[in-house]
């Protein structure tokens, strides 16, 4: 994914504001000055986030940091490029490997009010010299979305259905409103696809768009022609998760 310079911005900004998180460690006379540890590479997991209404959603935040005498310190930085001050910022500990060479991380959670969209996540590390690990437009960085969840509810293709008859198909595109719950999705298209009885392929028949409320319909487009399985899907946006209703079947007589 090529990086935006919102991102790259932003996430510059956070990670020189990391040490206000974590003060830089005092230089020990007994520890020869060192090279600059080396934060290797930052990773955000999933790199999708969803967000529900009833529950929080897992976030794993791990960086690699080599330094030759040690890191003694590891923060982290999670930055939105869609909103200016949508910054979270957390102490990692070591996971796994040496101070010269491991892995540093934590879990968090996250819940529907975040905001959503491209965020990023970047780290700092500062050995027992008091050397800090660059903090610039060469500190690697980790792209992730954040995206509410969305519903397509009652899907339904009425029976019977007469062949060569038009299908009366219905249902509504439900998106997440951190504050009103499950609304309604407006002007946004509906893939939908068929699978006739005895095949193993998919076959896209068109599209329908959501009203006002969310709905959708059939308006004569498409026919009854042999029994098979039908499905809606949504792609989803960069706000909103993708979505695909259940699979319903018909008998065409």
């Amino acid at each position: 994914m090529r990086t935006t310079s919102a991102v790259l911005a932003a996430t510059t900004a956070a990670a020189l504001a990391l040490t206000a998180l974590l003060t830089a460690p005092t230089a020990s006379a007994a520890v020869a000055d060192s090279t600059a540890p080396v934060v290797k590479w930052v990773d955000v997991r999933p790199e999708t986030v969803g967000l529900y209404k009833d529950r929080a959603t897992r976030v794993t935040i791990a960086a690699r940091v080599t330094d030759d005498i040690g890191a003694t310190a590891v923060a982290a930085a999670l930055v939105s490029a869609r909103a200016a001050g949508a910054t979270q910022e957390f102490a990692l500990k070591r996971l796994s490997g040496t101070a010269k060479d491991g892995i540093w991380g934590i879990t968090v959670f996250t819940d529907k009010g975040e905001v959503t969209g491209l965020w990023a996540g970047v780290a700092v590390a500062w050995d027992a010299a008091g050397n800090e690990s660059p903090s610039d437009e060469t500190a690697p960085l980790d792209e992730f979305w954040v995206k509410r969840n969305t519903i397509i509810s009652n899907f339904n293709v009425r029976e019977p259905a007469v062949k060569g008859s038009y299908l009366q198909m219905s249902g509504r595109l439900l998106r997440l409103d951190p504050l009103k719950g499950y609304i309604g999705y407006r002007n946004e298209a509906i893939h939908v696809l068929f699978r006739a009885a005895g095949s193993a392929t998919w076959v896209k028949v068109g599209e329908l768009t959501t009203s006002d409320t969310g709905s959708f319909a059939n308006t004569r487009r498409f026919r009854a022609v042999r029994d098979g399985t039908w499905v809606v899907v949504f792609d989803g946006t960069t706000l909103h998760l993708p979505e695909a209703s259940h699979r319903d079947f018909v008998d065409v007589v």
